[in-house]
């Protein structure tokens, strides 16, 4: 039986809400001076087949329901012995949340949301009231209680499990939203045997990739996971293959630069970077990848004119399979499991559950080899596949920057502007790049490439699709800010079809694209001030406030707790609150219509700015 479940913990109150994967009510156990369901709670948890589905589960609530049936709290008589003990037990957990509940002492299932989709990695991290704003929940509020207060009367009772209730409808909806990754889980856990129930992606291939290595060495699991191969320090010239060359000065120079650097274990964060502009286009070379943008402007097709878009096939990963280097103590049989997965990979169609999985074992690989927990560690790896791949594609550029316009190079490929003239040349210079480094080019073409930079772009293929991302970008990974979606949808309508921003905008009726989201940190408070006559009236905001630029409403700003410092939120720009969502026409809500025409106008004059440059 899966339930959906979510603590709320208090010094006097303890609440335990459950809501069945197609229930229509939901169930809450108390403990507390009012009330004591300790023996229901327990009876509950003991069912047989219980599953439980929580967000940040295996990091807070099912310690807590662990710590409660080890310790046999249910049984205790005393009820605020009991709720202290929890609530001491619960700010463990929170003062410590580098710890981690192992899932081998887990006595009823669990399914973590928030882990599935990667969501407490640190550079991605996301609270539930994040996810509520993305997947467009009716109520988003926090409780305005001080987690270290006393609960004093019925009236915080009934507030708190609203709460926990509106908490738990909203998981349940995100849990039918992640259907795909949890069936994919299930999936790829009965094929590889091995529990990758609550395994994020990296997890996931890092598991499959263990699964076909082990073996080949001839060591189980467990032992493969303890190696790595620390280094104190790496000379980047002993990483460059030697057969990367340069014709012109520019990227010679790059090249005998890179070579004197020395990077140090645990000091890898600008160790190397450089910046140089060739034939009007911008390079970044970095651990990120190479990353290179022509003007900010709009660039098509036309009687004369194609934009070719050339990718690498599985860039990192063929890198290493055709160049034979590994992680040192992983050996060469490293390379045959990578390249054995590579070519298995091609036996599953695109979509299904073995291809993904496949792929995100190919793809996995680099982003662990510099990761003090993974077995993948090797600095000198790390430093291999990320310095010989930008190098690689720079030299790929450098051979074809005579044969048109490069719009875009980014990590694993490059975006041209080219005469149909030189297609063909074009072609046989790719041709002759691929023989030389053994990689393989993928090949397709825009019909036309919207740029404001290399991380903000619209790029239109010839079947009208398109791609989109940083200030394009409209279907937004999950951790991503999903505010005011209004402005991407009116910029891909005006540089598609050509509609009118202001058109767009003052005919769109679905309220949720025009929300924005606040989050404030925990050394800060929000409010939002209102201007009565001549009064102003305070109202403080919770830590996550969603809300939208309005012709009426008030004003918010940030004060910093410790300081006098306070900055405005949309500077001199009313708002309205919405963290409930309440259905009206749009013409009751005074939606100050400009505001996000301005921002639309600001992408744009900065794209036809950059136009002008050329």
């Amino acid at each position: 039986m899966l339930n959906i479940y979510d603590l709320e913990v208090f010094s006097n109150f303890f609440l335990a809400g459950f809501l069945g994967k197609n229930a229509e009510k939901s169930q809450f156990f108390e403990i507390s001076d009012w009330k004591d369901d300790s023996k229901i709670l327990k009876e509950f948890l003991h069912q047989e087949n219980l599953k439980l589905v929580g967000y940040n589960c295996l990091a807070y609530d099912y310690p807590i329901i662990h710590y409660i049936l080890e310790m046999g709290l249910l049984d205790q008589k005393d009820p605020m012995l009991v709720t202290n003990m929890i609530y001491n037990k619960s700010n463990e957990i929170i003062n410590d949340s580098s710890s981690s509940f192992p899932e081998w002492k887990v006595k009823i299932p669990q399914l973590d949301l928030m882990k599935i989709h990667h969501l407490d990695n640190k550079s991605k991290s996301a609270t539930l009231k994040d996810i509520e704003f993305v997947i467009r929940h009716d109520n988003v509020e926090d409780l305005d209680f001080d987690p270290h207060s006393i609960i004093l009367d019925d009236g915080d009772r009934d507030k708190i499990i609203l709460y926990n209730e509106n908490d738990l409808v909203a998981t349940r909806k995100f849990y039918f939203k992640s259907t795909k990754e949890i069936e994919l889980r299930k999936s790829l856990s009965k094929k590889y045997r091995v529990n990758l129930i609550n395994a994020n992606d990296p997890k996931m291939g890092a598991e499959i990739f263990a699964s076909k290595l082990a073996p080949k060495l001839g060591i189980p699991i467990w032992e493969l996971k303890k190696q790595q191969t620390e280094r104190n320090l790496v000379l980047l010239k002993e990483c460059i293959f030697p057969y990367i060359n340069f014709k012109t000065k520019t990227f010679q120079d790059v090249l005998k630069k890179t070579k004197e650097v020395i990077v140090y274990d645990g000091d890898t964060k600008g160790a190397w970077k450089d910046e140089v502009i060739f034939n009007k286009v911008k390079y970044k070379f970095g651990f990120g990848g190479l990353h290179g943008c022509i003007y900010p402007g709009i660039y098509q097709e036309d009687e004369n004119n194609v934009i070719v878009s050339s990718d690498v096939t599985s860039y990192y990963p063929n890198l290493a399979i055709k160049n034979r280097f590994y992680p040192a103590h992983l050996t060469s049989i490293y390379c045959d499991v990578y390249e054995n997965i590579f070519d298995e990979r091609k036996m599953y169609p695109k979509g299904t559950p073995e291809n993904y999985g496949l792929k995100i074992a190919l793809n996995g690989t680099f982003g662990k080899s510099n990761d003090k927990y993974s077995f993948f560690k090797d600095l000198k790896y790390m430093l291999r596949t990320t310095i010989n791949g930008q190098m690689l594609l720079a030299m790929l550029c450098e051979r074809v920057a005579h044969l048109g316009q490069i719009l875009m190079a980014n990590t694993d490929g490059i975006e041209i502007l080219i005469p149909k003239s030189n297609v063909e040349k074009y072609y046989n210079i790719c041709k002759k790049w691929e023989k030389f480094t053994r990689l393989e080019l993928e090949h397709g073409n825009y019909k036309k490439m919207v740029i404001r930079d290399v991380n903000n772009y619209l790029a239109i293929k010839e079947n009208d699709d398109t791609y989109e991302k940083g200030c394009f970008e409209i279907n937004k990974l999950l951790w991503k800010d999903h505010s005011m979606l209004i402005v991407p949808k009116a910029l891909k309508a005006y540089y598609t079809k050509g509609t009118p921003v202001q058109e767009f905008i003052r005919n769109h009726n679905d309220m949720f694209d025009f929300y924005m989201k606040l989050k404030i940190r925990s050394n800060f408070k929000a409010e939002i001030r209102y201007v009565v006559g001549e009064n102003i009236n305070n109202v403080q905001l919770s830590k996550t406030t969603r809300y939208y630029a309005s012709t009426n409403g008030g004003y918010i700003f940030r004060n910093k707790l410790d300081g006098d410092t306070t900055s405005a939120i949309k500077k001199n720009q009313r708002c309205t609150i919405a963290n409930r969502h309440v259905d009206m026409p749009m013409s009751d809500r005074h939606v100050d219509y400009q505001f996000y025409e301005r921002e639309c106008s600001k992408i744009i004059n900065a794209i036809d700015q950059g136009q002008l440059k050329l």
